[in-house]
């Protein structure tokens, strides 16, 4: 429960020009004065601070007692041994029901009540009392709590989710915030709110995560650059469940991670060597040492990057320097991998990986048994030399698919590859 304040009031004290009149009646009079003509008042109201408690229903405080006889001018007042009653309670100084231990206070007068009959959280409702004047409520079952009075509100004001907002109290406010909807759910409160896709209900129909996932996703107060799209599939009750389902042209959610966003920018773009068909020109590649080097990084996973040139043969009189390779400069993680295809795109065979590739001409081997190669080569007229080749063109298109490796472990890599494209750079002898 929650304490509002503690302290005691005492309630509705009479005016002391009240007992002056009082006394001058009295020397008057010589006999009983009832001041019962006084206006009746209940108790202090509940709000604001504490009460000033239980004012006063009228003076019946009789007091009597030799006041002097008619014409005597001696002016004694006949108050002496008589019932003094300040706040009309019929307790009071020499009064026959007895002393009043808080004549200021008309619905106490034994000591337990004067000190429980005050109204310590305000709430307008009072704490055990001798009486309760007319207009005046009480007992409050619970007097610190401003939020409870009724024995009903301290039974069933609870909150039983541990929201920090309460059901069943008297009235709601900064002591008991109020009225949970859902008092089970302590991710509702007092109304719906803000719909999370996180496999629990934040509204007060109990429905899980019903609404589209773009309505309930990023999580709350989370920038997530280039996503255009989410799915809601949250792993367990109470852990956020959103996911990227979509991105903006050429970003990729590589990372699985709503928190990053569509972090990788995808090289080359999408649309470009999207197949053998269109794959990108990188142009001619003559064997006068010449090279050309691409970058990329293949994403999103799955995706392969074409790429073609066309291998120069010059024309060549006693060595052929033709020498072409396809090689990686960079292979981040070794996640990358290619496939080569000479002549045509039927040629590629991408169940071969490859890092490093070549085909040349530029030696002079018997791959078994039989002489290959052409340096030297006879590029005169008539017959050749014995064991020489003729030098020919061997010129040709070559396609390069270049894709991500199944099976590399680890977290893919949104680093590029460095791809090579070389003739006559190297020498095979």
């Amino acid at each position: 429960m929650l304490a509002v304040g503690v302290g005691r009031d005492r309630l509705g004290s009479v005016p002391q020009c009240g007992v002056a009149a009082l006394t001058v009646l009295l020397a008057c009079s010589g006999g009983e004065v009832d001041s019962g003509g006084l206006a009746d008042t209940a108790f202090g109201g509940g709000s604001g601070g504490p009460t000033t408690g239980l004012s006063t229903t009228g003076l019946t405080g009789q007091t009597s007692g030799a006041a002097g006889s008619a014409g005597d001018s001696s002016g004694e007042s006949g108050s002496a041994g008589g019932c003094v009653d300040m706040d009309g309670d019929g307790y009071g100084n020499n009064c026959d029901a007895g002393p009043d231990c808080d004549d200021a206070n008309a619905g106490a007068w034994t000591e337990a009540a004067c000190q429980t009959c005050i109204d310590a959280d305000a709430d307008g409702w009072f704490g055990e009392c001798d009486t309760y004047p007319e207009g005046t409520q009480g007992p409050d079952c619970d007097d610190s709590n401003g939020c409870v009075w009724t024995d009903a509100g301290c039974a069933n004001c609870v909150d039983l989710d541990e929201d920090g907002v309460w059901v069943g109290c008297d009235v709601y406010g900064d002591c008991a915030p109020g009225p949970d909807c859902h008092d089970g759910n302590p991710s509702v409160g007092e109304g719906d709110e803000v719909e999370l896709c996180n496999g629990v209900a934040e509204n007060c129909a109990g429905e899980i995560d019903p609404f589209p996932a773009d309505e309930m996703c990023p999580p709350a107060g989370v920038a997530t650059p280039g996503v255009t799209g989410w799915t809601c599939a949250p792993p367990a009750a109470g852990e956020d469940g959103c996911v990227i389902s979509e991105c903006d042209t050429d970003l990729v959610d590589l990372d699985s991670d709503a928190l990053t966003g569509c972090e990788c920018e995808s090289i080359p773009s999408m649309d470009e060597g999207v197949d053998c068909a269109s794959a990108i020109d990188v142009g001619d590649i003559a064997d006068t040492a010449e090279s050309v080097t691409v970058e990329g990084n293949a994403v999103p996973p799955g995706r392969v990057v074409w790429y073609r040139f066309r291998g120069v043969d010059q024309a060549d009189t006693s060595c052929d320097n033709y020498h072409v390779r396809v090689n990686f400069l960079s292979n981040p993680g070794n996640q990358y991998a290619f496939s080569v295809g000479r002549g045509s795109c039927g040629a590629v065979n991408t169940n071969v990986e490859c890092n490093d590739y070549t085909w040349a001409t530029d030696m002079r081997i018997s791959d078994a048994g039989v002489l290959t190669g052409q340096c030297p080569c006879h590029g005169g007229t008539g017959q050749p030399p014995t064991n020489v080749s003729s030098c020919t063109s061997d010129t040709s298109e070559y396609f390069v698919a270049v894709y991500r490796v199944a099976d590399t472990g680890g977290m893919p890599t949104c680093a590029p590859y460095q791809l090579a494209f070389s003739n006559g750079v190297y020498d095979s002898m």
